[in-house]
């Protein structure tokens, strides 16, 4: 907006106006911040094949939006993304985790692994709604897959 488009406009806009860059100041703190370290998953198995190549395991780091960690969660757990939902969302865990996201706290990767027999491990469904509350868009999930 150009500075005579500024001057023209009533105080009741101009406050809209400053709340509204406010908000796209916030999003966009919230995108470029680290809230979580795709370096360690803290979990000894899992950092280990982090950090290491397996001849039973392929391994990676993706990013992406937390709501698709919940979605391939319920895949894994042949279940529905509102079921895991109304089962953890509203847990102290997870307004636990809204609170230290929202201080500044950097929590390890989640974890999705995949294993041969057909059975599915997660780590992390806490923190992803958490994510989700704060409004981060993407975080980092370390998917391993049994060969």
């Amino acid at each position: 907006m150009k500075l005579q488009q500024l001057l023209e406009l009533t105080d009741e806009e101009a406050l809209a106006q400053v709340q509204a860059n406010a908000k796209r100041a916030r999003t966009l703190k919230k995108q470029n911040s680290k809230p979580f370290d795709a370096t360690k998953t803290d979990m000894p198995f899992y950092d280990k094949l982090l950090h290491s190549t397996s001849e039973d395991y392929t391994s990676k780091v993706v990013w992406m939006r937390p709501k698709d960690y919940v979605f391939k969660a319920a895949d894994g757990f042949n279940t529905s993304y509102a079921t895991l939902e109304k089962q953890r969302k509203s847990t102290t865990k997870v307004q636990k985790y809204v609170e230290m996201l929202q201080q500044g706290k950097t929590f390890p990767m989640l974890v999705l692994e995949y294993r041969a027999d057909g059975k599915f491990k997660q780590e992390g469904l806490h923190r992803a709604f958490a994510a989700i509350e704060v409004g981060y868009t993407k975080i980092p999930v370390f998917i391993v897959t049994q060969k």
